[in-house]
């Protein structure tokens, strides 16, 4: 079998397709966080995408396209049997697993396909695992199935109440901390509003900001991490926690400003 040979396509949602490769080499060191470059044609676009899931023994990675543009268009129309020409990777750093405690885990969209691999290595490390997932409406929620099996506790929401908890994940994510469960991390990827969201509610419903003592020096960024290729809210409870979070989110500009106003 050829490098890069797709073995299975499937369109998941609207526009929303999930991939099976064959990449002995990605598929044995990808890590949960990491993300590949994908180009269809010599000199074409770099298409970076988050390594949703890899399977070593099969040499095998799954990779999640949102049909958006043009190259993402091209990319949705191959086929099973069908060779992608360049796949570069693992790149970026990835995430930090281990057993933090109680985590919850929140996707947004098909951010929902970044926060699986997180989720999944976060429950093997022996996280009790919590996962708020989300969409527009249900025909848009994705990997209901595979969250499910990694996590503890698991709750959809969709914006018109077509499927699950009718509301935000934020909303769901208050209702929790206003029964009283405590999060010793928290991780949100999706779109950059949600993320800013949570990065608020967390830093308001989660911690007496001034009891951690949260100062202004940029070492109190420490929480913030990304995954793949989206920012993401990491928020400690017993440690370094983060009270300007969500400026990470947005441009360098903003977060200098932020931390000097701290």
């Amino acid at each position: 079998m050829h490098e890069n040979s797709i073995l299975t396509v499937k369109e998941i949602a609207e526009k929303i397709f999930k991939f099976t490769i064959y990449n002995p080499v990605i598929a044995k060191k990808g890590k949960p966080g990491q993300f590949v470059i994908v180009r269809l044609a010599q000199g074409g676009e770099r298409i970076p995408l988050t390594i949703v899931d890899t399977d070593p023994q099969a040499g095998t990675l799954t990779l999640i396209v949102q049909q958006v543009g043009k190259s993402t268009c091209l990319m949705c129309n191959l086929n099973a049997g069908d060779r992608i020409p360049d796949i570069l990777g693992p790149l970026g750093n990835p995430s930090e697993i281990k057993n933090f405690g109680n985590v919850v885990v929140i996707g947004g969209g098909v951010g929902t396909a970044v926060s699986y691999p997180v989720a999944k290595a976060l429950k093997a490390a022996g996280n009790h695992v919590t996962t708020i997932f989300g969409a527009r409406t249900r025909d848009l929620v994705i990997l209901e199935n595979e969250m499910k099996a990694v996590s503890d506790a698991c709750y959809i929401t969709t914006d018109d109440g077509s499927y699950g908890f009718h509301g935000f994940v934020t909303t769901k994510l208050q209702a929790l901390i206003d029964e009283g469960l405590h999060f010793d991390k928290a991780i949100a990827i999706g779109p950059l509003p949600m993320m800013r969201a949570v990065a608020e509610l967390v830093r308001g419903g989660l911690v007496d900001r001034h009891r951690a003592g949260v100062g202004g020096r940029v070492r109190h960024l420490a929480g913030v991490e990304r995954v793949g290729l989206r920012a993401v809210v990491a928020f400690f409870a017993h440690g370094s926690p983060v009270s300007v979070m969500w400026t990470v989110l947005c441009l360098n500009t903003q977060v200098k400003r932020s931390t000097l106003r701290q």
